[in-house]
C-alpha cells in the first residue's frame, strides 16, 4: 500500500517541479518558486525565488546542484545560483518558445515550445546558439534529456529523439498530448499522455514494446524508482506504482477530499514519493 507519511502547504497552486539529491524546487503559477533543502519536509529549510512575471511554467535543476533555470510566462528564463539564491541571469526567449526547460550540460539550458521548435541557449552570453524545428503544428508539451540525448513530446502524441549530431527519429506514440518522459536507461523511454496510457519505447528499434494501463484520465507526471520501476500521477487523482514487466499497477493510492483538483507534479526520493497537489498540498507518501 501507498501511505501518506505528512504533508505541508503553500499558499499557491503548483505548475512544475524538480528535485536533486539535495534541494526540492516548486514552481507556482502565482510567479514564485519555493525552494527546499534536505530534510524537504521541513518548512523552516524554504527558501521562495520571486521576480518571476506572469507565473512559472517549468524548472530544472543542473546536474551539479549549483544552479536552477526557471521558465516563466513573460517568456524569460531566469538562471539563479542556489547557494546565495541570488538571480545571475535572464535570457529572453521568443513569444511562448519556453514552455518545457531543461539544463542540457553545465553551460547550456534547453528550451521547447510553440511550433515545435527547440531552442540552445548559453547561460553566460545569453546567446541562442543551436535551432532544431520538430512538428511545426503542435507545441511541444514535454522535454526530457538523457547523456546529451533529448526526448521531446508535443501536442498531437508524438515524440521526437534527437540525438547529439541532431539528427530527428520520430514516433506517434499517442493520440493525445505526452505530457510526461522518461528514460529509463541508454535504451528505453517511458511516455505519458492525456489519453490515460504509459507506453514503453524500445529507443533502438524505436517501436512500443508496453504499454501500462490502469489510469482513466490523463498522466501529468513519473519519475523513476529504480531500473525496474517507476511512480506515476494522473488527472484521475490517483498515484500508481508500477513494475516494468506487469502492465497493470502494483499499488496505488486515491488522494483524497481534503486535496481537491488533481496533482501537478510527482518525484522520488529517500524511499518517499514527493507529490505536488493542484490545491497546494505537498505530500509525502510510504510505499
Amino acid at each position: 500500500m501507498i501511505q501518506e507519511i505528512t504533508n505541508f502547504s503553500i499558499p499557491e497552486s503548483p505548475s512544475c517541479m524538480d528535485i536533486s539529491k539535495e534541494f526540492l524546487a516548486i514552481g507556482t503559477l502565482d510567479e514564485n518558486v519555493f525552494l527546499y533543502s534536505q530534510p524537504f519536509q521541513s518548512k523552516s529549510n524554504e527558501t521562495i525565488l520571486k521576480n518571476h512575471l506572469l507565473g512559472v511554467i517549468d524548472l530544472s535543476i543542473n546536474a551539479d546542484e549549483t544552479q536552477i533555470v526557471v521558465s516563466s510566462l513573460d517568456n524569460y528564463l531566469r538562471i539563479w545560483d542556489i547557494d546565495d539564491k541570488k538571480l545571475i541571469s535572464e535570457i529572453q526567449c521568443d513569444a511562448f518558445a519556453n514552455w518545457k526547460v531543461r539544463f542540457f550540460d553545465s553551460s547550456i539550458v534547453v528550451t521547447s515550445g510553440e511550433m515545435g521548435i527547440i531552442n540552445f541557449y548559453h547561460v553566460d552570453t545569453k546567446e541562442r546558439i543551436q535551432k532544431i524545428e520538430t512538428d511545426p503544428i503542435y507545441y511541444s508539451s514535454s522535454l526530457q534529456i538523457h547523456d546529451q540525448l533529448l526526448a521531446v513530446g508535443n501536442e498531437g502524441g508524438s515524440l521526437f529523439l534527437i540525438d547529439q549530431k541532431f539528427q530527428k527519429k520520430a514516433i506517434k506514440p499517442h493520440s493525445k498530448p505526452i505530457k510526461s518522459i522518461l528514460f529509463l536507461d541508454n535504451n528505453k523511454i517511458l511516455t505519458g499522455s492525456e489519453d490515460g496510457l504509459i507506453k514503453l519505447i524500445d529507443l533502438e528499434k524505436f517501436e512500443i514494446i508496453k504499454q501500462f494501463r490502469g489510469h482513466k484520465y490523463g498522466v501529468m507526471d513519473f519519475c523513476k524508482i529504480n531500473e525496474k520501476s517507476f511512480v506515476s500521477c494522473s488527472t484521475d487523482r490517483t498515484i500508481r506504482v508500477w513494475d516494468v514487466n506487469q502492465i497493470y499497477s502494483q499499488k496505488h493510492i486515491q488522494t483524497m477530499n481534503d486535496k481537491p483538483g488533481g496533482i501537478s507534479g510527482i518525484r522520488y526520493k529517500n524511499d518517499q514519493i514527493i507529490a505536488a497537489h493542484d490545491c497546494g498540498i505537498i505530500s509525502f507518501y510510504a510505499i
